[in-house]
């Protein structure tokens, strides 16, 4: 309360506002019920025009965007409280003009990935603000530090779901993360499910992703599954990311050349045989349905024994609806372009 108070009185001092802050900052994040006290005495609305009148200044900006952060992930209602005072975009605001600051910057994606996990409004409101992009920003910037990825990924896959214009950029910079952190299992499944939600955006975008070299990075995490054996640190969650993002992207008019000049199709059709996961199966076999009309991905899954394989897997599921309802067209679709050839 006094601290509350002392920033209200002496709003021109940047000493004592910048001991408040700190002050606050550390308070709020050890304990959720100091979070609540604070939330009680204003602190938000208090915070929005320190940050407004102090851009410039980084120190005191991290202090507030590490006490924006602990408030948002106090409570649903709390994070509400926040998005009302105009915190989200100050926070916003914060990680364009600081996107090199680590500490801002997880700051801002934690309070990012809490408040857009369940509002599709505030989702609108962080990419109307900017969000999305100040987080393509940060992971240019910040492209070393794995931590930031991780948490900076989380963040644009939840405020870009469902966005019309997500970031013309977004696409090649996650692929670069993916590539210059092949062994980390958060970054690869982090990256797999941004790619979804940019995929999910539109053609358009499934394009951008897709010219990006999205599809051989995400062959790259299941090459790693090799014989159904996760990498250390890795999960089985990993590679069903993986699979979910190469169905997404598989529609797009260059997702058929790259999965065959990759060997792609090797690739998918071993993780088939390897995983007893029935939606994951299903998953593939929806892929390769997707493919199936281009010539060279036939001759090469012919070539792999695929027809031999598709007749396996319907042994003892001949009542099983789903894989009949992706086998046999997958079955007719490459009889037909055979004959065509």
């Amino acid at each position: 309360k006094h601290l509350v108070n002392a920033a209200q009185l002496f709003p021109d001092d940047e000493k004592l506002l910048r001991l408040a802050m700190e002050t606050l900052a550390r308070m709020c994040s050890i304990d959720t019920k100091c979070c609540h006290e604070a939330l009680k005495h204003q602190t938000h609305v208090v915070l929005a025009p320190v940050m407004t009148n102090l851009m410039a200044e980084k120190i005191i900006i991290r202090s507030c965007c590490s006490i924006f952060c602990a408030l948002v992930g106090a409570s649903a209602k709390d994070a509400e409280k926040v998005v009302k005072c105009g915190g989200l975009t100050l926070l916003v605001k914060a990680a364009k003009a600081y996107p090199h600051d680590a500490k801002i910057v997880w700051s801002v994606c934690c309070s990012i990935a809490a408040v857009a996990r369940s509002n599709h409004k505030h989702r609108r409101m962080i990419m109307e603000a900017g969000g999305g992009q100040a987080i393509v920003a940060a992971l240019t910037e910040l492209a070393e530090d794995h931590k930031i990825c991780k948490m900076a990924l989380s963040s644009l896959a939840l405020c870009t779901a469902g966005h019309a214009d997500p970031p013309a950029d977004a696409a090649r910079v996650i692929v670069r993360i993916m590539n210059q952190h092949p062994k980390d299992g958060d970054v690869q499944n982090n990256s797999a499910w941004a790619l979804v939600a940019l995929a999910e955006c539109g053609v358009k975008q499934m394009d951008r992703c897709v010219r990006a070299s999205a599809i051989p990075a995400l062959l790259r995490i299941l090459a790693k599954f090799d014989g159904g054996h996760y990498p250390k640190g890795w999960s089985f969650s990993i590679q069903r990311a993986a699979v979910t993002a190469l169905l997404t992207l598989s529609p797009a008019s260059q997702a058929p050349g790259q999965l065959y000049a990759s060997e792609g199709l090797r690739t998918l059709l071993e993780a088939f045989c390897n995983t007893k996961n029935h939606p994951m199966q299903v998953e593939i076999l929806h892929t390769l349905l997707n493919v199936s009309g281009d010539k060279h991905v036939v001759k090469a899954a012919c070539d792999l024994g695929v027809v031999d394989l598709m007749a396996d897997a319907l042994e003892g599921r001949t009542s099983e609806t789903v894989f009949l309802r992706y086998i046999i067209p997958i079955l007719n679709a490459m009889a037909l372009t055979m004959e065509s050839l």
